[in-house]
């Protein structure tokens, strides 16, 4: 894949701001419902995800890798279905109810949850950044409050890295759900959690911002 800066044709210090704005421009033109094509959208996309996300650009800053993210979400997705599975596996009503109904309603309700710890770290972040920019010392050589400040925020930073993962992981488990049906007392049913309310966490195009809300909306939905 190309540099990503050159992806969305900003330089190396371009703010955030103006990734944004470079975004809006390129995305217009190969998004392909305009007709571009899935290659440069998906590489217009990448690029803007991982410029947009602190962590991610110093990691890509540091080391011009960029990770493959799919490949993790797509290999989460299937240890958390197996790890639910190995779950009910042995329960003695096991094949009297719809087992993929009661998995997907289990993942909606981790959806939110999850939704909710990632929400509650950005506002934590956030704290810490307001207390960083308002410490001044009084010896200009002393750094201690600004050092631990940016640790802070950093740690934050990864926190909320991974517990997006874990939130994408979790979206991409129940899409796997839904490709399948279950035989239960003579009957085929087919869970039908709204995966267009749920989202998909991290593309921005998807406003997740009530993700919560229609998260846990799904839970408590009669499935099946």
């Amino acid at each position: 894949m190309r540099n990503l800066y050159e992806v969305l044709g900003i330089a190396p210090d371009a703010s955030l701001d103006q990734i944004r704005a470079a975004y809006r421009v390129k995305v217009k033109t190969v998004h392909p419902d305009i007709g571009g094509s899935n290659e440069s959208f998906t590489e217009v996309t990448t690029a803007y995800e991982i410029l947009t996300d602190e962590v991610r650009r110093r990691r890509y800053d540091d080391t011009g890798r960029i990770d493959n993210q799919d490949k993790a979400i797509a290999s989460g997705a299937k240890q958390v279905v197996e790890s639910l599975i190995n779950q009910v596996i042995d329960q003695d009503e096991v094949r009297s109810v719809d087992v993929i109904a009661a998995l997907c309603r289990d993942i909606a309700t981790r959806v939110g949850l999850k939704n909710g710890v990632i929400e509650t770290l950005e506002r934590r972040r956030l704290s810490y950044a307001d207390l960083k920019g308002r410490f001044r010392a009084k010896d200009q050589g002393e750094t201690f409050l600004d050092d631990l400040m940016h640790k802070k925020i950093e740690a934050l930073g990864e926190a909320i890295e991974a517990e997006k993962l874990a939130l994408a992981q979790l979206v991409a488990a129940l899409s796997l759900l839904q490709g399948y049906e279950f035989m239960w007392d003579g009957r085929a049913t087919i869970a039908d959690v709204d995966l267009n309310a749920v989202g998909r966490p991290g593309d921005p195009l998807v406003d997740t911002d009530d993700l919560l809300d229609t998260s846990k909306r799904n839970g408590e939905k009669k499935v099946g």
